[in-house]
């Protein structure tokens, strides 16, 4: 198989913070906060590369059938609302289920989700 597409973007972050321990109480409770500390991952990246499958079994049990793109242009339009962007990221009309025996016209990965 062959590997994902790079995403546009990619921002990564790890930190580590060092909290200190009770300086004030009891023995027990400066050994019980010694030496703690608090670590993180924070990962950012543009939107995931992804395919859509055909419903079904077209190809009588071979895996991964895509579907069939219809029509020319552009997949994702830009010139559209937040709102509607949320409620379908892609023109779902622009993609139908292959003929019983076809893999489909469309490659895999070939839509990049929204980043975040």
């Amino acid at each position: 198989m062959a590997p994902r597409l790079p995403t546009a973007g990619n921002g990564c972050r790890s930190y580590v913070w060092d909290i200190p321990g009770a300086g004030h109480g009891s023995a027990a409770l400066k050994y019980l906060t010694r030496d703690w500390k608090l670590s993180g991952i924070l990962t950012l990246q543009s939107g995931r590369p992804f395919h859509i499958n055909a419903t079904g079994d077209p190809l009588a049990g071979v895996a991964g059938p895509r579907v069939d793109l219809i029509g020319a242009g552009n997949r994702t339009t830009t010139d559209r609302s937040k709102g509607a962007k949320v409620a379908a990221w892609f023109d779902t009309k622009r993609f139908q289920n292959p003929a019983p025996n076809h893999i489909g016209s469309l490659g895999r990965d070939a839509l990049v989700g929204p980043g975040f």
